[in-house]
């Protein structure tokens, strides 16, 4: 039983990973085109960001709820505080090379 529970907690991760990723891609996305910035050309930076956001999420809140929460452990506060602020980082990039360049 130990096996499908992990199983499910993995197909679990992977479709919040999808829909989670999608859900805040698409702001981004709306948010870059109105300034005038070109999604295609900074789509792996974006990507990333929005990823470490996810995996934040998932770490802190989502894995507590899952299928499998054996071991389950939230990250630090200033673990947490860093990747975010890599990830807002990140996100801002896109918008100062613009201005910049």
């Amino acid at each position: 039983m130990r096996k499908v529970g992990i199983l499910f907690e993995f197909v679990r991760v992977l479709i919040l990973l999808f829909f989670l990723t999608a859900i805040l891609y698409y702001p981004l996305r709306t948010l870059y085109e109105t300034i005038g910035i070109e999604t295609e050309n900074y789509f792996y930076i974006l990507t990333f960001a929005i990823l470490l956001i996810v995996y934040v999420i998932y770490t802190n809140k989502l894995q507590f709820t899952g299928f499998y929460t054996k071991g389950a452990k939230k990250m630090p506060p200033k673990i947490t505080w860093s990747i975010l602020s890599i990830s807002f980082l990140l996100i801002s990039v896109p918008i100062i090379i613009n201005y910049i360049g």
